[in-house]
């Protein structure tokens, strides 16, 4: 795995995301929304998503934060681990910008993939 100066570094990011209020009602296109929370732990360096969490809204980011970071914990990597948030501080500019492949992600999966239109559900 590749590294940024000796540490694993990831982006940690939150957003809203509205899905089908009921399984199956996305099939039919007629069903109502209910907006979730979401959030991603991005590998910057690999360009994976090593974590992710849908949750009922609404969900504090924090929270869902703590969880991915348990989950470095349980890969044995989070102190060899730098985690950056959607906070822009001045000092960490040049980090802050790398951390923009983790917006990428949600376009493909809300606009690309259609987050909003998945239910497990299939017509037979």
């Amino acid at each position: 795995m590749r590294t940024w100066n000796g540490h694993h570094l990831f982006a940690i990011d939150g957003t809203t995301v509205a899905l089908p209020d009921k399984p199956c009602e996305a099939i039919s296109g007629s069903g109502r929304k209910k907006d979730s929370s979401a959030s991603l732990l991005y590998d910057i360096e690999n360009d994976w998503i090593a974590d992710a969490a849908i949750d009922p809204y609404p969900t504090p980011e924090r929270a869902q934060a703590m969880r991915h970071i348990l989950r470095l914990k349980e890969l044995g990597i989070a102190s060899q681990s730098l985690v950056l948030f959607d906070l822009p501080y001045e000092q960490f500019m040049p980090l802050y910008f790398r951390r923009w492949p983790v917006e990428t992600k949600y376009d493909i999966l809300k606009n690309k993939l259609e987050l909003c239109n998945f239910t497990g559900c299939m017509n037979v």
